[in-house]
């Protein structure tokens, strides 16, 4: 194997064309409309729930950060430690973002952690 030259800046060029997986729109049902996205044949997947729920609903400042942030400090099923021990010891993570439209909270797990890992979501 080649290594870079790392004293060398690469050439620029120009993107001729890119392609993004089409996701794959299905209604479950309780009427929540499910995207999937095939990215191919990982053993890994990712599960990005949204929610209307961004800076632009709140009527306080900072309570769409603060709530958000603390949908990993504890649910009515798990303690914030119960959460923490369950993404660690699954190798699995767990991060909430809020912007000024939505609220998200992704899971990253491998595939064979998914039935576990995703009860944290429950």
């Amino acid at each position: 194997m080649v290594s870079p030259d790392r004293a060398r800046q690469p050439e620029a060029q120009q993107i001729e064309n890119i392609e993004f997986p089409k996701p794959e729109p299905t209604l479950l049902s309780n009427k929540i409309p499910l995207y999937i996205i095939n990215a191919g044949n990982y053993e890994i997947v990712r599960i990005d729930l949204i929610f209307d729920a961004g800076i632009w609903y709140q009527n306080t400042p900072l309570v769409a950060g603060a709530t958000n942030a603390m949908l990993s400090e504890g649910t009515k099923n798990y303690s914030s430690a119960e959460i923490s021990e369950l993404i660690d010891f699954n190798g699995a993570y767990l991060n909430t973002d809020v912007n000024s439209d939505t609220a998200t909270l992704s899971l990253l797990t491998l595939n064979k952690h998914f039935p576990v890992t995703v009860k944290i979501l429950d």
